[in-house]
Order: structure tokens, then C-alpha cells, then sequence
């Protein structure tokens, strides 16, 4: 059985970095999403590394960003190995600036719901971003757009029958 869930993993991971039909790949997200929130250890072993790798082509950086704010955000600090959140928040802050505006506006988005702001005197480059991605009219009206979807979506439902079929049209 163990071998089975390790080859299945295997097969998971592999067609992450190679699905390119949108289709598929918002499924694979979802159900990645859903694997590393039952076994957090996973984002160190397979996300994380994946995050760093910006050489990639765009879709798939900004899939892997979007599966860490994910992962992030329905995990909290709390459900993660120590440290891994803020390591995490850390690798997300390149993205900000990306030159492909799907992975910036992902970045921003989740950013700006996890950071929080140091405590110490003087603020951090980390806390200045955050500033900027707050109070900058044009992120702040972007941020706003996308903040009904990203507030409406939960992968975690998603993994659910009746969630694969929500917005199934036959027509």
C-alpha cells in the first residue's frame, strides 16, 4: 500500500510540472492543495523548492504560488513544521515584482492577507512591501477584484465530488 501512495505521488507531482491544459491543471492544484493541508510536511519536501525555481515557465510558477498562499492560508502557522510559514512568506516576496502579472497579482493577493508586520523598530524591507501593496491605488483596485473570487473559492471543497461539479455546464 505504501508503495502505491509513494508511486501515486510520484505521478501527482510529475503531472503538476507538466499539465498544460488550464483545465487540468486548476484539478491538480486543488488536489494538491488538499494533499499538503493533510500532510504539511509536504510543502517543505515539494513546494517550497518548487517555489524557488523561478526559471520556469509562467503558468506553472504562478500554479505553484498560488498552491502556497493556499496551503498558507487554510493551514495557518499553527498547522505547519515551525518556521516553514515564514520560510514560505519569504520565498513569496520575489513574486511580487514578477514581470508576469498573473504570478504578481497572485503573489500580492496572498501577501497581503498573510503578512504580518514586524514588531521591531525599524521596518523591515518585508513590512515596506506590505505598505506598498496596501496603500498603492492601482494593487489596492486589483486586490479588490480578485478578493470575491480567491474569498468564494476553497480548494479544500473542491476536493469534493460535489465541488469537482459546481461549475460544471453541460451545455
Amino acid at each position: 500500500q505504501n508503495q502505491a501512495l509513494e508511486k501515486a505521488n510520484i505521478v501527482l507531482w510529475k503531472a503538476f510540472e507538466d499539465v498544460s491544459s488550464p483545465i487540468l491543471r486548476h484539478l491538480i492544484e486543488v488536489c494538491i492543495v488538499s494533499l499538503v493541508c493533510q500532510c504539511p510536511k509536504l510543502i517543505e519536501s515539494h513546494l517550497l523548492p518548487r517555489l524557488t525555481a523561478a526559471s520556469r515557465r509562467a503558468s506553472l510558477h504562478c500554479s505553484v504560488v498560488l498552491v502556497v498562499g493556499w496551503v498558507l492560508r487554510k493551514c495557518g502557522r499553527e498547522g505547519l513544521p515551525e518556521g516553514v510559514f515564514n520560510r514560505a512568506l519569504k520565498l513569496l516576496f520575489p513574486n511580487l515584482t514578477s514581470n508576469h502579472g498573473h504570478v504578481r497579482v497572485v503573489a500580492q493577493y496572498f501577501y497581503h492577507l498573510l503578512h504580518e508586520r514586524s514588531t521591531s523598530a525599524s521596518p523591515t524591507a518585508e513590512d515596506d512591501m506590505h505598505t506598498y501593496i496596501v496603500e498603492y491605488n492601482d494593487i489596492a483596485k486589483l486586490r479588490k477584484k480578485q478578493k470575491g473570487y480567491f474569498e468564494k473559492f476553497d480548494p479544500l471543497q473542491r476536493c469534493t465530488v460535489q465541488g469537482v461539479l459546481a461549475d460544471y455546464d453541460p451545455n
